[in-house]
């Protein structure tokens, strides 16, 4: 696999040549992985600070998220306004697991 996320080509006619060689061309489009996972998040969380959603002065741990009303679910909106859906799944307990 390469990340031709930041290609000074059209990456696009990369595709022809993966097919060719059994291979897929993922094309980004210029939003890396770290951007989505760390970048986003500190974005959203700087936003939420800056409107005065969190109370506290200085080191703010991630808990204040879920204990401030209404940060949370200004969280989950704005990773939404990205295509970021989260979704929680609980996996049921194997039959005599305690």
């Amino acid at each position: 696999m390469v990340d031709i996320s930041f290609f000074n080509e059209d990456p696009f006619h990369l595709d022809d040549l993966a097919k060719e060689n059994n291979g897929t061309a993922v094309v980004d489009c210029g939003v890396t992985s770290m951007a989505r996972t760390s970048g986003y998040t500190c974005t959203i969380i700087t936003r939420v600070l800056l409107r005065g959603m969190i109370p506290h002065k200085g080191i703010c741990p991630p808990e204040f998220i879920g204990q401030t009303e209404g940060c949370f679910e200004d969280l989950l909106e704005e990773y939404g306004k990205r295509q970021i859906h989260l979704q929680e799944t609980v996996p049921k307990c194997p039959l005599g697991a305690d």
